[in-house]
């Protein structure tokens, strides 16, 4: 089974962060299998190898579909100590790097979706979260005849004005192999953050990935969304 992941841009890797200590991902199943291996290394900050899992096995039932989705936890006894984190399965393996920030973050939000292979995909957005509201306002025009009656020059007149709350999530910043991920979430037609344990469907407005002006070869990303129940 391989990851669910495009992991490739051209001849660049691309680079995937968590911030969370559950890296969630999903595996494409052979259809006569009922087992999945894999296995996952921690290493620090100079590559060297932390702690080792090999062969964790997804046991599948018939009623599994060709996508199965999973999850590992880095340990908390080391989670200070790893920068990286390798899941290899069969024939293909990828990289997250753990976000250290320089200071500790206070609001964070992962957004998830489901990339092009179906698979589940995520971002951690660890600079402050912003909340600002739009207001959606609809319009219709005035008939001609109640123009003349009122003798009115206001045309058009407001009869439906919504308030839709937009967030505003921006990225750390990231080396610049790590934008690509934001290729797949603008393309992708499901989306969801987690709220107290409650799936949240979203719709992104934009999407932008802006190279640091400070820093040469470095990005941050910034998403607004609103909820899609809205």
């Amino acid at each position: 089974g391989e990851i669910a992941l495009n992991t490739t841009v051209g001849d660049s890797n691309i680079i995937f962060y968590t911030y969370g200590s559950t890296i969630p991902f999903s595996i494409l199943r052979s259809k006569w299998r009922d087992h999945i291996y894999y296995s996952v290394e921690y290493l620090d900050s100079t590559k060297s190898r932390i702690h080792y899992e090999g062969g964790i096995e997804l046991k599948l039932t018939s009623d599994d579909t060709s996508l199965v989705d999973t999850s590992i936890s880095i340990p908390d006894n080391i989670k200070d100590r790893v920068y990286y984190v390798n899941i290899y399965t069969e024939g293909h393996d990828c990289t997250f790097n753990v976000i250290k920030p320089l200071k500790t973050v206070g609001t964070w939000k992962r957004v998830y979706w489901r990339n092009e292979y179906g698979g589940i995909q995520f971002f951690d957005f660890t600079s402050s979260e912003v909340e600002s509201h739009s207001f959606e306002i609809e319009t219709y025009e005035k008939n001609i005849f109640d123009y003349y009656e009122d003798n009115d020059s206001e045309l058009k007149r407001i009869y439906k004005s919504t308030n839709a709350m937009s967030i505003k999530l921006k990225s750390h910043i990231m080396e610049k192999d790590g934008r690509w991920v934001f290729n797949s979430l603008e393309r992708s037609k499901r989306l969801w953050v987690d709220e107290n344990g409650i799936k949240r469907y979203i719709i992104p407005n934009s999407v932008e990935v802006t190279e640091e002006s400070d820093y040469n070869g470095l990005y941050t990303a910034t998403l607004k969304y609103q909820y899609s129940e809205e």
